[in-house]
């Protein structure tokens, strides 16, 4: 593959932490998977801090962007709750587990996944607001979600860990917000 553009460096880059987590994702080994060299690598970014800088923006637009479509994109929060759901289970999940372990150890990495993370429990808590009218418990409720959705990142390959859909569906039957028709 040859890559003209940043965008090939970002998906390979998020392919690479899915499959060897972030001690994995090395300039060589970007370069080495699109089969080019690292002069290529060097076009387009400063560096390796200029390269981080750049995944981990375009990850953080990419999720902020997308959240804010959903929001606004439905007429209800049925609607809104039914989105997101599909929402998390499309997320790259195993690179967001990598994104997460590499926040523990890097406070640059650890603000972008906080300010994901804020904008992810927002938007539940703004996609719930005909759902659960007090503003406390909406907020509980969008915490509880993404902690899920967080959890299962973190334990996805446990053999006997749930899958994220069958969690999703539970903590939505427990509030009694499952939608029948939501499933895929």
């Amino acid at each position: 593959m040859t890559v003209t553009d940043r965008d090939g460096f970002y998906r390979t880059a998020l392919g690479i932490l899915a499959r060897d987590g972030r001690e994995g994702l090395r300039i060589s080994t970007l370069c080495k998977e699109l089969g080019v060299t690292t002069g290529s690598f060097h076009h387009w970014f400063a560096g390796w801090p200029g390269f981080v800088d750049y995944l981990l923006d375009r990850w953080e637009q990419e999720e902020t962007l997308r959240l804010r479509e959903i929001a606004l994109g439905q007429a209800t929060a049925q609607e809104r709750i039914n989105s997101l759901r599909r929402f998390a289970l499309s997320f790259p999940h195993d690179a967001e587990a990598a994104i997460r372990s590499w926040a523990h150890l890097d406070p640059v990495v650890a603000a972008v996944q906080h300010r994901v993370d804020a904008a992810r429990e927002d938007a539940i808590f703004a996609a719930l607001t005909e759902a659960v009218p007090d503003p406390d418990l909406r907020r509980t409720r969008a915490s509880l979600a993404l902690a899920v959705l967080i959890g299962y990142q973190q334990r996805h390959d446990v053999p006997e860990a749930p899958d994220l859909e069958v969690l999703l569906d539970e903590l939505l039957r427990l509030q009694g917000l499952l939608d029948p028709g939501a499933g895929s």
